[in-house]
């Protein structure tokens, strides 16, 4: 073979062999190029923590935080003279914490001073404990820091003439009332929340209500029953100032109504040539005059 064209190609299989080279150092990852970012150990949850729970040295754990990403209320290692024996230990939490997330100081209420209910309540507002049946409130899922409506059923009983003229045949009346709405959920006497969110029956559940409230609460219960119905969550809505009677649930009851009613109406008109027929259209009640047909 011609010396010169071996001098080209082993020429060129040296100009690939150094482009080869160069192409992969470029590529390769300088290693060491960059410092590790900063970091601080403050307090975490190791597990999910409840509102009202008291919070031990069991439930958090230091764990590393971007010094760049600090925030006022973290509880900083550096800053606690014994990280073993926290002052915020054995003080209620103010809401719910998240398994990993940080546990900060105002997670903690350190001024309960043995009550921490008390410190739970919104200026100028009462704590009122209720006793409510073991299948009135929802079933178990309600829980601190929810809100809900309280409705007051009892018995109305009148007169037998002023019940006929009021309401119909029966001189028992069954009612129903909303008497306070969108209501907070202080406390309910039933351990906190387990990881695993079973629901736990309350027997006795403590609002956050005004001073007028908390006396409509201390008189209901003399009056009747009451159940607690759970609003959806961030439902601020009022709802129709509205009282439910026994006719508005059995339809027997309304129309037994009607007829002593009618009844009523007819001896109180049997003299003029007028009378009158009750109308009922939804929650409306409308008294029609009706012209009596000659004999």
């Amino acid at each position: 073979m011609n010396k010169n064209i071996l001098m080209i190609m082993g020429g060129g299989l040296l100009i690939a062999i150094v482009v080869a080279l160069m192409v992969e150092h470029g590529l390769t990852p300088k290693s060491g190029g960059g410092a590790k970012e900063p970091t601080v150990k403050i307090l975490a949850a190791n597990k999910m923590l409840f509102a009202g729970q008291t919070l031990k040295a069991a439930d958090t754990y230091w764990r590393d935080w971007p010094k760049d990403l600090l925030y006022t209320g973290l509880i900083k290692k550096s800053d606690q003279k014994d990280p073993d024996k926290l002052t915020y230990y054995g003080s209620p939490l103010r809401h719910d914490i998240e398994s990993d997330e940080p546990v900060t100081k105002e997670s903690v209420i350190t001024n309960a001073k043995g009550n921490y209910l008390a410190a739970f309540i919104s200026p100028g507002m009462r704590a009122m404990s209720i006793h409510v049946q073991a299948n009135t409130d929802a079933a178990g899922f309600i829980s601190p820091g929810d809100h809900v409506d309280i409705i007051l059923s009892y018995i109305m009983r009148l007169s037998t003439t002023a019940s006929k003229i009021l309401y119909g045949a029966s001189s028992t009346h069954h009612v129903s009332d909303i008497i306070l709405s969108n209501v907070k959920v202080l406390a309910v006497d039933q351990k906190d929340k387990n990881a695993d969110h079973s629901a736990k029956v309350a027997q006795t559940v403590t609002l956050e209500v005004s001073p007028k409230g908390a006396e409509k609460l201390a008189l209901a219960e003399q009056m009747g029953t009451l159940t607690l119905a759970l609003r959806r969550l961030g439902d601020n809505t009022q709802g129709k100032d509205e009282s439910v009677s026994a006719s508005d649930v059995s339809k027997m009851m309304k129309q037994l109504d009607e007829v002593v009613w009618a009844y009523m109406q007819a001896k109180t008109h049997k003299t003029g040539p007028q009378s009158e027929v009750r109308v009922y259209n939804g929650n409306t009640v409308e008294n029609v005059p009706v012209r009596q047909r000659s004999q």
